[in-house]
């Protein structure tokens, strides 16, 4: 990986927060509410193109041709932190959802100081969060959005892809490398029992004001996000954070058995919600 030069003043003058999460964890409604701050610019997982489609690219799901033929084959991990740093902001502060399972190295084990592809320096500068869901319902959502048929690439079902593991391997990280102080995690269905209650303590716990705007918006194509064309197509008649309900269809094993792998690194996140 290439390496960013970072000087003081670049950092000082941006104040940045992460939402960690995982697929399917009501993020990208909980993204709109930062949609409706005037203070704030928004950023939808920047690193997903480093991941899929870049150079260093983790993920096998794309072919090599597909890739070098994307307009995104060349995006690095550094390129887009530059990007991030070199964002115009006119003031705003900047809110960016991710997930770690974009940027967690497959040799995280032998690098316990930084197991991701983000500069160190970069990574302390920035203010992190996570968002979680019972793998009970992000897991069967997941599942959904393979079997539509609506979301280019997404052929098959991959359990790997699921994000829980590696979110695991994220918060342990943050939580050490800031001596022992946990960060902010929140969980979906708390979320959406109690939006007011949940966003006010979201916002105290960053350090910014609450703005009532954040629990209602008007229904948009989300041209403010990337195109996510199978994902997405929920959140984008929605008008609040609330509950999605979802005809039933009878699942294969391979679901039930993932919700089984990823429910003890679930329960044991979920302890620390606030």
């Amino acid at each position: 990986m290439s390496t960013t030069n970072f000087t003081s003043s670049t950092m000082d003058e941006k104040k940045i927060i992460f939402l960690w999460c995982h697929p399917r964890s009501t993020s990208t409604a909980f993204l709109r509410t930062f949609i409706q701050r005037e203070d704030f610019i928004v950023e939808d997982e920047p690193f997903e193109y480093s991941h899929f489609f870049g150079p260093e690219r983790l993920s096998n799901r794309y072919s090599e041709k597909y890739c070098d033929q994307d307009k995104y084959g060349k995006e690095t991990f550094a390129n887009t932190v530059e990007k991030i740093l070199k964002m115009e902001t006119s003031g705003k502060k900047i809110f960016i959802k991710d997930m770690p399972k974009h940027i967690i190295r497959p040799d995280y084990l032998l690098h316990p100081d930084n197991p991701t592809l983000l500069p160190l320096h970069f990574i302390k500068a920035c203010t992190h969060t996570f968002l979680i869901r019972t793998p009970e319902k992000s897991i069967p959502s997941y599942y959904r959005c393979y079997s539509s048929g609506q979301c280019p690439g997404y052929d098959h079902f991959d359990t790997t892809e699921a994000g829980y593991w590696q979110l695991q391997i994220m918060y342990e990280f943050l939580t050490n490398t800031n001596n022992g102080s946990r960060p902010l995690l929140i969980e979906s269905d708390d979320l959406l029992r109690d939006p007011k209650s949940m966003m006010i303590k979201y916002c105290d716990g960053i350090q910014e004001e609450f703005d009532p705007k954040m629990l209602h918006w008007k229904p948009l194509t989300l041209e403010e996000l990337k195109d996510s064309q199978g994902f997405n197509d929920a959140i984008q008649s929605s008008t609040e954070l609330k509950e999605i309900q979802h005809e039933y269809i009878p699942y294969p094993n391979v679901v039930r058995d993932t919700i089984k792998i990823y429910m003890p690194i679930y329960e044991a996140l979920k302890k620390f919600r606030i």
